[in-house]
C-alpha cells in the first residue's frame, strides 16, 4: 500500500503532536506517513502503474479535526487519541460535519445508499452545480464526481474526497482496484473508512521481468562459402557485403567494422547487388521463405517478398535498372519469379527446370531477356508483358551437353558460361558457337563481369582476367601465394578497379590487388563443413576456441575479432575445454577420443580413447585437478591432470548420453545432464551418486551449464521439448543466464531464473 505524498514544504519532525499517525500503520520516517501535516495528506489515485501488480490502488483521504482518532482496521475498535478529551472540539467536529452535510443537499444524500460501501459521498448541492460544496475545515470547493464514476466508486477527476464524519470517525476512500494475483477485497463499513495494510511485493516477484542488461551483437566469424556461390560484392561505400548463416554482413575494411542485417528467420543462400550498389537482395531457405531489399548504409529493410516459393531461394539477380528482381526457388518445379520489388509485387512466373537451377541473369543489353542455368541445362528467357517464355539451349555438335555452373552477358547477343569441365562456353542467342577449352582445370563456379572485362574462378584455385571480347589478361593462383593452400576452391569473383573480391569454399574472404597478384590479404575466415559443435573461452583473456565438423580447432580473438591460431585434428570435434590457467585445450572427439593440446603453440599433450562413442562435454575442476569427460554411452571419465590425464574414476548413474557438466566450487562434487533430462550428482573425483539431496543443499557451482534443474527451470517456454535449448550458460556476477535453442535464438534471463 502506497503512503501519501510528502509535503515539499513541510519537515516531518514539525508536524503537530495533535495529528498522530494511524496506530495500524508503520512509521515511515521522511516518506510522508498517513495523517501528517496540518493539513493531512492527500494521496493522487492513478490509473495504471500506479501500484505495483497485484496491490491494492488506495486513495486516501485527509484527517478530520484535531483530536480524531485513527480509523478502525479490520476488527480492531476505534480509540480516542486525545487522552485528555476535549467534548467542545469534538461536538464543534460533528456540528460542522452535519452542516456541511446539510449544505450538499438531499442529492447527496440519496446517492449515499450507492456509496456506502466505499465510502464516498458525492458532492454538490441542487441544481447540479459544477462546483461542489464548501468544505467545513478550509472553504475550499471539492469537485463533483459524475454519476457514473460515482457509482464505481472512482472519481474521474484525479483528486477524490468524502464528506468528512464526526470527531474520532475520520473518513477514508479505500477502493481496492485489484489486478492479477492474489485478490483480496477490503471490508468497509458503511459511511466509515477502512485501511487494510498492503504488503510490498516479495524480492522474486519483483525480479521477474527481464534482466536490465541486453544482447548486442559485436562481431560475426565466417563466410559462407560451401553451396553458395556469386555472394561477395563490393558496394558504393567499398565496403564489402556478404552473408553468412542467418545474417547479411557489411564489413568495412578500412574501419574493421561491421554492420549486420537480421532480417531473416533461417540461412541465407543467396545474394544479389542493386546495380547502384547501394541496395542489397537476399534470400534464405525455409519452409516458407522470403526475399528481403535491404539498404547496405542503414542495413534497414526496404521490402520483403514472400509467399511465392518453398523450401528455398536459390538465385536472385537485378535487372539493369534495379526496377525488378528475377528469383530462382528451390522447389520441384525450380520455379522462376518476376518481382516489382518496390511494390513488392510479383509480375511474372514460370517453371524453371527439372534438374538444379545454379544461376541467372539479366541481359543488360536486352531489358526483357533472362538467362539461366543449371544441371545439363542452359535456358534463355523472354518477358512479355506478364508472360515469361523460355528457350533452350542448342548445344549441338560445339561442345557436350554438361553442367553449367555460371554465366555472364555481353554485347551483340553474347553469353558466356562456364562449364563443368573447366571450359567456357559463347553462346550467339541460343546456340552454342564455340567453346574456351582448359580456361580452368576444374569446374568455373563463378563468372563476374565489369568495366574492365571479366573474371572467373574454379575448382582448381586460379583467378583468370579477360578482355571484353574473352581473351585472357593474367592468371592468379591462389594455392602458389603466401596465403594459399592444397584443395583452396573459388566460389565466388568480384573485380572492380585494381582489387578482386574472392570467396572460397573453406570460407575464406580474400582481397587482391591486382599489380600485387601474390600477395592476398585474408579478410575473414571461419569453418567451412557440417556444424559447429565446439565453444569455449579462455579462462583470463578475450579468447574463444571452436571446434566443428571441418576436424579443426580455432582460437579466436574476442577483441580484434581475427583469428589467432588453427590446428587440424584427424576426427570431427565435439566439445572443447580450456582449464583454470589457461595453458591446456581438451577436445572431446566423435570417435569417443579426446585429446589435449598446449594453447601456446597447438601441440598435443596427450591423446587418450577409452569409449567407441562421441564425446559430447568435458570439463575441468575449479582447483584444475580433474578433467570430467561425458560420453555418449551415458557415462563420465574422471581423469587427474598432474598424472598425465590418469583415470581416477567414472560415473554411470545415467541411462542416457551426456550433455552437460558443472562441477562444485570446492572441486568436490559434479552435476550432470543426460539426453532424458535427469539431473544427477555424483562425489569427486570417486564418482559414487550422491543420492541424498540435502547434502547437495547449499552447493554452490562454480559454472552453470546445465539445462535441467530448479534454477533453471523458467527458461522452459511452454509446450517444449526436453532438447529444444542447447546450451546454457550463467554469469554469477551480473545474475543473467543466457540460452541457445534449436531456433537459432539466443536469450537473455536473470538468474536464477525459476519460473517463466
Amino acid at each position: 500500500m502506497t503512503g501519501g505524498r510528502q509535503d515539499g514544504n513541510r519537515d516531518p519532525a514539525t508536524v503537530p503532536k495533535e495529528h498522530p499517525e494511524p496506530s495500524c500503520f508503520p512509521r515511515w520516517e521522511g516518506r510522508g506517513g498517513v495523517g501528517q501535516g496540518e493539513r493531512g495528506r492527500w494521496l493522487r489515485r492513478r490509473r495504471g502503474g500506479g501500484a505495483a501488480r497485484g496491490c491494492a490502488l488506495a486513495v486516501f483521504l485527509r484527517w478530520g479535526a484535531r483530536g480524531a482518532g485513527p480509523p478502525r482496521c479490520g476488527t480492531r475498535p476505534r480509540r480516542d487519541v486525545n487522552a485528555a478529551g476535549d467534548p467542545g472540539e469534538e461536538l464543534g467536529a460533528r456540528a460542522a460535519a452535519e452542516a456541511w452535510r446539510r449544505e450538499a443537499g438531499p442529492r447527496s444524500a440519496r446517492l449515499s445508499s450507492r456509496l456506502g460501501r466505499c465510502g464516498l459521498r458525492r458532492q454538490g448541492g441542487r441544481g447540479g452545480r459544477r462546483e461542489g460544496a464548501r468544505h467545513p475545515l478550509d472553504g475550499r470547493r471539492r469537485p463533483r464526481p459524475s454519476a457514473c464514476s460515482a457509482r464505481r466508486g472512482f472519481s474521474s477527476r484525479p483528486w477524490a474526497e468524502a464528506a468528512p464524519a464526526a470527531a474520532g470517525e475520520a473518513t477514508c476512500t479505500c477502493q481496492a482496484r485489484l489486478r492479477g494475483r492474489g485478490r483480496r477485497r477490503v471490508p468497509a463499513a458503511r459511511g466509515r473508512a477502512c485501511f487494510a495494510r498492503t504488503p510490498p511485493p516479495p524480492v522474486s516477484r519483483r525480479r521477474r521481468g527481464a534482466p536490465s542488461c541486453h544482447l548486442r551483437l559485436e562481431g560475426v566469424y565466417g563466410y559462407r562459402g560451401h553451396q553458395c556461390r556469386n555472394n561477395l560484392y563490393y558496394t558504393a561505400a567499398k565496403e564489402i557485403v556478404y552473408f553468412v548463416a542467418g545474417v547479411g554482413v557489411v564489413y568495412s575494411p578500412r574501419e574493421h567494422r561491421q554492420k549486420f542485417y537480421r532480417g531473416h528467420s533461417d540461412d541465407i543462400i543467396s545474394l544479389a547487388l542493386h546495380p547502384e550498389r547501394v541496395l542489397v537482395a537476399t534470400g534464405q531457405v525455409g519452409k516458407e521463405p522470403y526475399i528481403c531489399v535491404w539498404d547496405s548504409y542503414t542495413v534497414q529493410t526496404i521490402s520483403v517478398l514472400k509467399d511465392v516459393h518453398t523450401h528455398g531461394i536459390a538465385c536472385l539477380a537485378f535487372d539493369l535498372d534495379g526496377q525488378r528482381l528475377v528469383s530462382v526457388g528451390l522447389d520441384s518445379k525450380n520455379a522462376v519469379c518476376i518481382w516489382d520489388w518496390k511494390r513488392g509485387k510479383m509480375l511474372s512466373m514460370a517453371p524453371g527446370h527439372t534438374d538444379r537451377i545454379f544461376d541467372i541473369s539479366w541481359d543488360v543489353y536486352q531489358p526483357n531477356k533472362l538467362v539461366s542455368c543449371g544441371v545439363k541445362h542452359i535456358k534463355f528467357w523472354s518477358l512479355c508483358g506478364n508472360a515469361l517464355t523460355p528457350k533452350r539451349g542448342v548445344f549441338g555438335k560445339t561442345g557436350d551437353l554438361q553442367t553449367i555452373l555460371c554465366l555472364a552477358c555481353a554485347r551483340d547477343e553474347l553469353t558466356y558460361s562456364g562449364a563443368l569441365n573447366g571450359d567456357i562456353y559463347v553462346w550467339k542467342g541460343i546456340n552454342l558457337i564455340r567453346t574456351i577449352q582448359g580456361a580452368h582445370t576444374a569446374g568455373i563456379f563463378s563468372m563476374n563481369a565489369c568495366e574492365e572485362g571479366f573474371a572467373t574462378g574454379g575448382r582448381d584455385g586460379c583467378i583468370r582476367l579477360w578482355d571484353l571480347t574473352f581473351k585472357p589478361i593474367t592468371v592468379i593462383d591462389l594455392r602458389e601465394t603466401d596465403q594459399g593452400y592444397k584443395g583452396l576452391s573459388v566460389r565466388s569473383v568480384c573485380w572492380r578497379g585494381d582489387h578482386i573480391l574472392v570467396g572460397t569454399q573453406d570460407s575464406e574472404i580474400f582481397e587482391i590487388v591486382v599489380h600485387e597478384r601474390n600477395k592476398p590479404f585474408l579478410i575473414m575466415q571461419g569453418h567451412c563443413e557440417g556444424e559447429l559443435w565446439a565453444l569455449a573461452v579462455h579462462p583470463t583473456k578475450p579468447l574463444a576456441v571452436t571446434g566443428s565438423d571441418d576436424r579443426s580447432v580455432r582460437i579466436w580473438s574476442l577483441v580484434d575479432h581475427a583469428l589467432i591460431a588453427r590446428c587440424n585434428m584427424e576426427e570431427p570435434i565435439r566439445c572443447a575445454a580450456v582449464n583454470v590457467d589457461g595453458i591446456h585445450l581438451a577436445l572431446g572427439m566423435k570417435d569417443g577420443s579426446f585429446t589435449v593440446l598446449r594453447v601456446r603453440d597447438m601441440t598435443e599433450v596427450v591423446h587418450i580413447k577409452d569409449r567407441k562413442e562421441a564425446i559430447h562435454e568435458l570439463k575441468y575442476s575449479p582447483d584444475g585437478t580433474y578433467l570430467a569427460v561425458g560420453c555418449n554411452d551415458s557415462s563420465v571419465d574422471i581423469y587427474g591432470v598432474s598424472q598425465r590425464y590418469k583415470k581416477f574414476g567414472e560415473c554411470v548413474g545415467s541411462l542416457s548420453f551426456i550433455t552437460h557438466l558443472d562441477w562444485s566450487s570446492d572441486s568436490r562434487y559434479l552435476q550432470t545432464n543426460d539426453g532424458n533430462g535427469k539431473r544427477l550428482f555424483y562425489r569427486m573425483p570417486g564418482g559414487k551418486e550422491v543420492t541424498n539431496k540435502e547434502e547437495i543443499k547449499g552447493v554452490h557451482w562454480a559454472s552453470w551449464t546445465c539445462v535441467s534443474g530448479l534454477e533453471v527451470n523458467g527458461i522452459w517456454p511452454k509446450y517444449s521439448d526436453i532438447n529444444d535449448i542447447n546450451s546454457v550458460d550463467g554469469n554469477y556476477t551480473g545474475q543473467v543466464l543466457v540460452t541457445a535453442d534449436d531456433y537459432g535464438i539466443v536469450k537473455l534471463f536473470r538468474y536464477p531464473c525459476l519460473r517463466k
